[in-house]
């Protein structure tokens, strides 16, 4: 894992997974990153959605995205 990511501050609930991707040439470490508490199974405009645990709305909010 990354160093930059191993220095932020988390809540236990919050998963990050690290995969390696090769691309013909080019090799990546991506990185994903979700709540243990959101609902993979529905759309991002369900009402019981969330990202990080919290709503999309709020999410969308603390961006500044109205």
């Amino acid at each position: 894992m990354s160093a930059c990511i191993r220095r932020l501050a988390l809540s236990s609930d919050i998963i990050i997974q690290g995969h390696r991707i090769e691309l013909g040439e080019l090799k990546l470490n991506v990185y994903t990153v979700m709540g243990a508490h959101d609902n993979l199974q529905v759309s991002f405009n369900d009402s019981s959605a969330s990202f990080l645990n919290q709503s999309w709305s709020v999410f969308f909010s603390s961006l500044g995205i109205q």
